[in-house]
């Protein structure tokens, strides 16, 4: 009989120990106590299929933690740029030259990147996951793994959508890895990886987040959590990188390039790269968090800025990573003789400078207001990110904001308001300023061409008194946007733009504008993945000329996700004598251009461009009064960035639909 249970509990254990297993995607772990342990951890990589600036910075970065002899690295995703093999390969290729012997553990989950082709109806889920566990040689979609008696687990995407998707499948296998983490050492920290950060906790976690939510709900129960994630590209000398609630968030920056809020890159982003070196020390119960940077100067690797430390074990009674910090904060501070000084004033823009602010930590950034004192509403209004995250301890000493579309021969109270990364605001610095009233009169006609397309009709494009329309590459079409019909476009070739054409007859065209609508995949993603720009073509010549445009940020239409809207408006006045003009669309993708399928349909509303009459220029202001007999003509009065006065004598509607 003893001999009989023996076996049976020989048995019993065998089983036990394979069902265990099962649960780790990349290999068991081993059931033992907790002890020191040092990691990395790394993100949003971003490889291409040529070289880019993370090639180095990665083998940079590696060899850190190889002298810092740490026992695992941990990468939240976007590896692979485009999804392919050969980037994949690029970041294996780099980790084997570093590694050659004792290499650390290589823990990488998927990024929205690593859907790439998937996203683009390019292969399935099931296709990019294969492609992910082949290139590191991984059995499941999600692991946990333990290194040094603590657990690792990393979850991946259920679908190819930019904020992630993670169902009650995801959800329930990870609450059985923590719960049996939590079982095996109950004060261990867990660390779990994701590459999308959850709603409302760490710096720049106010977007991208649609698909976590219930992701935070689970977590809320295991103070000791420690929930690692990138995607957001922010840096991480904001102290909101790390939160604290009823666990542990912390945002690791990109390996590739930094982005800010609201969401977009600056023109040095590619300046500023990072990563994380994380350990634990049993002894002193503390877990450290170590913010890095690329040094580009020395090829080497140095302190972003002071560590997080956090107390062990991991609970909400010694948190010190809380909201509660903003109390323990003061907002940024102007100093006494700080003077706003005004110049370049004309009859529609002024520039104005000043000291920046300082602060204990850094000065976010800067909310400027030029506020009409006729209307005491602001006419001009800009907040922008200061230049921390190059060298925070070394920023800009002066501001410089140059202000367009005011008002004319208008007096303006100027404010600028410094404000830190927690949003605390400094005092007011002010001063005034009159736009000018130029000296030379000028009087013009004007014509604005509009029209919007959700009305019953036949074509997406008018034509109407000496405005024709062609389109190369384009097909017209529609969809419904609630209970409205949205005519608009799509392009029949993948291999080339789209190009909408507008001519106008005996008229040149100064303006235009459009409203963009882009359906579907498109609503949460980047400007940046859909590309527009705007030609225009000269009286008597036979080339169309780049214009400058602006191409603004995405609002998702309310109560349907499934549509954004954006504008785009040329930047300048558009080539003096502008008699025809393109608007060229298509997305950008991983391998170019690419035609169909949902996401590729671009809709157009609120077209207007200002057309100035070739024939009825005039240069003397008296003119305008004959000119009054013509129907539906008003006087107006506009400034242009000369400061001269331009009287303007405005068609209205002369071709309008709503």
């Amino acid at each position: 009989m003893k001999i009989l249970t023996k076996k049976l509990l020989s048995v019993l254990l065998v089983i036990s120990i394979i069902a265990l297993s099962g649960m780790c995607a990349i290999n068991s772990y081993a059931l033992t106590d907790a002890e020191n342990i040092k990691f990395g951890v790394m993100s949003d990589l971003h490889f291409h299929s040529v070289e880019t600036g993370v090639d180095t910075n990665l083998e940079i970065m590696l060899n850190y933690y190889k002298e810092q002899n740490v026992d695992a690295v941990l990468v939240t995703g976007d590896v692979a740029d485009g999804a392919l093999p050969e980037q994949y390969a690029k970041f294996n290729a780099i980790w084997d030259k570093v590694f050659t012997e004792n290499a650390p553990q290589k823990l990488v989950i998927m990024g929205n990147h690593e859907f790439g082709k998937a996203y683009y109806h390019e292969e399935t889920i099931e296709d990019a996951y294969n492609n992910y566990l082949n290139a590191y040689g991984y059995s499941e979609i999600n692991f946990n793994k333990a290194v040094n008696g603590y657990h690792f687990i990393g979850i991946n995407s259920e679908s190819a959508s930019v904020d992630g998707k993670y169902t009650s499948t995801t959800l329930d296998w990870l609450k059985t890895q923590i719960d049996n983490a939590v079982a095996e050492n109950a004060t261990a920290p867990i660390f779990v990886a994701c590459h999308q950060p959850l709603p409302e906790t760490t710096y720049g976690s106010t977007q991208g987040t649609s698909g976590t939510a219930a992701l935070k709900a689970l977590l809320k129960d295991y103070p000791n959590v420690v929930y690692f994630s990138g995607h957001s590209h922010r840096p991480i000398e904001n102290e909101k990188c790390i939160w604290q609630g009823d666990f542990t968030a912390i945002d690791c920056t990109s390996l590739q390039y930094v982005s800010l809020e609201p969401d977009f890159n600056p023109n040095d982003a590619y300046e500023a790269q990072g990563a994380l070196l994380v350990s634990v020390d049993t002894e002193t119960n503390k877990m450290t968090v170590e913010r890095k940077r690329i040094d580009k100067t020395n090829n080497s690797v140095k302190d972003a800025k002071t560590s997080f430390v956090l107390n062990l074990p991991l609970q909400k009674s010694t948190f010190n990573y809380t909201d509660d910090r903003i109390d323990l904060r003061t907002a940024p501070v102007f100093a006494e003789d700080s003077e706003i000084s005004v110049s370049e004033v004309s009859g529609t823009s002024a520039t104005i400078t000043f000291p920046s602010a300082s602060h204990g930590d850094y000065v976010q950034g800067y909310k400027i207001s030029f506020i009409n004192n006729n209307t005491n509403v602001a006419d001009y209004s800009e907040t922008y990110v200061s230049d921390f995250y190059i060298d925070y301890t070394n920023m800009k000493p002066i501001q410089t904001v140059t202000a367009n579309g005011l008002s004319p021969h208008t007096a303006y109270t100027v404010q600028a308001i410094a404000y830190d990364s927690f949003g605390l605001e400094s005092t007011p610095i002010s001063t005034t300023l009159e736009t000018l009233d130029g000296n030379e009169i000028y009087s013009y006609y004007y014509e604005p061409y509009s029209y919007h397309t959700w009305a019953d009709f036949s074509t997406l494009f008018n034509e109407t008194e000496g405005v024709t329309f062609d389109s190369i590459n384009m097909e017209t079409g529609y969809n419904v946007l609630g209970d409205v019909t949205h005519f608009g476009v799509q392009r029949i070739s993948g291999d080339e733009e789209g190009v909408l054409q507008y001519d106008f007859k005996d008229k040149y065209v100064t303006e235009f504008s459009a409203n963009v609508i882009l359906y579907d995949s498109f609503v949460n993603n980047y400007s940046a993945d859909y590309i527009v720009s705007l030609s225009a073509l000269q009286e008597a010549s036979s080339e169309y000329i780049d214009v400058d445009t602006d191409f603004s940020s995405r609002t998702v239409f309310e109560e349907n996700n499934k549509y954004s809207l954006a504008t785009i408006v040329n930047l300048e006045p558009l080539p003096e004598k502008t008699v025809s003009v393109k608007l060229f669309v298509a997305p950008k993708t991983p391998k170019g251009f690419k035609a169909g399928g949902v996401g590729y349909t671009i809709m157009l509303d609120d077209i207007s461009m200002t057309l100035l009459n070739a024939n009825l220029i005039v240069d003397e202001i008296d003119n305008l009064d004959m000119m009054s007999s013509y129907s539906n003509i008003t006087k107006t009065f506009t400034y242009t960035d000369d400061g001269k006065t331009h009287y303007i004598a405005m068609k209205e509607n002369h071709f309008s639909f709503k």
